[in-house]
């Protein structure tokens, strides 16, 4: 990751960035590197995950970030890519889009739901609903298939907050340190909420 440090990023920008983002993100906190707007030089944008990991093979950029299901689709349509790039880090499985339904919902608008779900794939306009949300497939999950998603999602808010709490002291201290210099106080003791 180190050596990656004021490079230049090409990821995708489609919806999914959010998530992939708070992965990248914590990613380069565990490895004591700031956030992803401070770390790399430029961020290229590219209107989908194949563009970005052309936008490498053809050394426009320095890394990417994108699906690996869309990575292993190219690597097998062009074995060089596979032999060309490296992976140096992967997520958890994440989960990048669900439905839901609220637990006092109709128990036969649910069991319509899901026979609906499986039969999507054998008709044209299931399959292009599926294709409008970029998607292969409806299956049904836990809330055990949401731990890393989950777990991800609760530290991007962990770094969120660290980073309010650091510039809100800082703000607070330089001040503080000004109010210092007017009334020269002994002890200055603040907190934060």
């Amino acid at each position: 990751i180190s050596d990656l440090a004021k490079k230049n990023l090409s990821q995708p920008s489609d919806k999914y960035n959010p998530l992939l983002i708070k992965w990248l993100n914590k990613l380069l906190l565990d490895n004591n590197k700031p956030q992803r707007d401070e770390f790399f030089n430029k961020i290229n944008f590219e209107e989908n995950d194949s563009k970005a990991v052309y936008s490498l093979f053809f050394k426009k950029s320095d890394c990417t970030i994108v699906q690996k299901s869309v990575y292993n689709t190219l690597c097998t349509l062009n074995p060089q890519i596979g032999k060309s790039l490296k992976i140096i880090a992967s997520s958890p499985n994440i989960v990048l889009s669900f439905a839901s339904y609220r637990k006092d919902a109709d128990t036969s608008s649910i069991k319509l739901f899901y026979e609906v779900a499986k039969t999507m794939n054998n008709s044209k306009e299931g399959s292009n609903i599926i294709k409008l949300f970029k998607t292969k497939r409806l299956v049904e999950i836990t809330e055990k298939d949401l731990y890393e998603t989950k777990q991800l999602f609760n530290s991007a808010q962990e770094i969120k907050r660290k980073k309010k709490w650091f510039f809100y002291s800082f703000t607070k201290m330089n001040l503080f340190k000004k109010i210092s210099t007017y009334f020269n106080p002994r002890k200055i003791i603040w907190r934060t909420t």
